[in-house]
């Protein structure tokens, strides 16, 4: 069975890279190939670190980068050490992506590691000849062991990885709504026995051993609970840096910690929790504080959120982006709004901290945004129905089932949260027992980074 499916991989691999061989050309006819081509075609400016690379990850986008960040610090660190009590035999790590929208963080972590860090965009238009600029997967990834991400790698690059004998690792890895039927158990139980090692990010045995994946190499650990509780403990580091989160925490300290209501990740439904009259009296009132972070923060998604605000509440919010000066924000939270509409990016995760009560946008959609990030900043977290396809739901339920309430209707959100209010001392308790499971995560990703640092395959001398 195993070779039927590298059969079947080295055919699509084939295919593939014959197909754009043709189709690369064809390609700078459409504006998003003239895109991908300039995109992909960086990789001819940049310069290795001296020596060789030892191993590499390869990510689609920002989220799994997120996810693989502390083994990939972790072996930045270790990578560093080796480097100075073996400088005549350096090496290095290479870090490959495909989405544009992780370029900026990734080439920041080369320019703070240029002696230990090559990155690189995935050639995935120009992938399959040397022809292209020097963008072959032979030219590009180096390292004898690959780390892939979660299910957001491409199965043919995986056939190329095992075909030019490199260990292949997958991590936060997850087979929830995979594997079904006769074709897709057949499918992901041969893809997931492909890898040396598989890092699950939920408690998953059944669901691969039912796909005939030796256990032995599954190891359930989620790499993101490091990650987040790293991005909490120094939370100030990036706040303070916001011209207008002085005056936002200000005008949050108006109310008690267990009074904050957040909408993180927010979508146009989330903002019906202002149908329920009660809570809409009780954001006039000054009983409760609402501030929304939406997912999209562009102009053209932030104002229907606007507008719904002042349709429910008869009142405008007000509105910080990254451009708001101390001032500005100062004097229009004096006018103590109902509503706070946050646009500045990438401090949900630190700003959930200033919260007890977290709604997390995207489960009356199509599926809910992260809960881990409110779970280790110690909130008390709600969202919608649409949790199927999230581990970390399963983790809050298991961990904290009293802390994380799934609603079928955004409207319930205040009826329910007044029926579960969690008051000072209860978010006290809570918060101890989170600390102290986050520092048996801290010591137990320690030990599997350590052992897995041993397990790697040196590079070719």
């Amino acid at each position: 069975m195993a070779i039927v499916f590298y059969t079947c991989q080295v055919v699509m691999m084939l295919a593939v890279g014959g197909l754009l061989v043709v189709a690369a050309p064809l390609a700078l006819l459409t504006k998003w190939g003239r895109q991908r081509w300039l995109f992909e075609w960086k990789n001819t400016e940049g310069t290795r670190p001296p020596g060789q690379a030892w191993m590499a990850f390869e990510i689609a986008s920002e989220g799994e980068l997120e996810q693989v960040r502390p083994l990939l610090n972790y072996f930045l660190e270790q990578t560093a050490i080796y480097n100075q009590q073996s400088p005549q035999a350096p090496r290095y790590l290479e870090l490959l992506f495909a989405s544009p929208s992780v370029e900026k963080k990734a080439l920041a972590l080369a320019a703070q590691f240029p002696q230990t860090l090559m990155v690189a965009r995935l050639p995935l238009l120009t992938w399959g000849s040397e022809l292209w600029g020097r963008q072959s997967l032979r030219r590009t990834i180096t390292a004898p062991n690959i780390f892939f991400c979660r299910y957001d790698f491409f199965p043919h690059l995986l056939c190329w990885a095992l075909a030019k004998k490199r260990k292949a690792f997958l991590v936060s890895a997850t087979l929830k709504n995979k594997g079904r039927g006769k074709w897709g158990k057949w499918y992901w139980g041969q893809l997931m026995q492909s890898f040396v090692q598989i890092f699950s990010a939920s408690e998953e045995s059944d669901r691969f051993a039912a796909l005939g994946v030796d256990l032995a190499k599954v190891v359930a650990y989620d790499f993101r609970h490091t990650q987040i509780m790293q991005r909490v403990q120094h939370k100030h580091e990036v706040l303070e840096k916001k011209t207008c989160y002085a005056p936002l925490k200000n005008y949050l300290e108006c109310w008690p910690y267990e009074q904050r209501i957040i909408i993180g990740s927010a979508w146009p439904p989330e903002l019906e929790i202002l149908a329920d009259q009660e809570l809409r009296l009780a954001l006039k009132k000054g009983e409760r504080c609402l501030v929304v972070a939406p997912h999209q923060l562009k102009a053209s998604a932030v104002q229907p959120l606007v507008a719904l605000v002042e349709k429910m509440l008869g009142q405008g919010p007000v509105v910080l982006g990254p451009q708001s000066s101390a001032e500005e924000a100062a004097a229009a939270l004096a006018t103590r709004p109902s509503v706070v509409i946050l646009t500045v990016p990438g401090i949900l995760c630190e700003l959930y901290a200033d919260f007890g009560i977290v709604l997390v946008g995207g489960g009356f959609g199509r599926s809910v945004h992260s809960l881990l990030e409110p779970y280790w900043a110690m909130a008390d977290i709600y969202c919608g129905p649409k949790v199927f396809r999230s581990t970390e739901y399963d983790f809050v339920n298991q961990e904290s089932p009293s802390w994380i309430h799934c609603l079928n209707h955004p409207r319930d959100f205040y009826q329910v949260e007044k029926q579960n209010h969690k008051d000072a001392t209860s978010h006290h308790h809570e918060s101890l027992k989170r600390q102290a499971a986050g520092e048996l995560i801290k010591q137990n990703f320690l030990l599997l980074a350590q052992n897995l640092l041993k397990s790697l395959r040196p590079p070719k001398v």
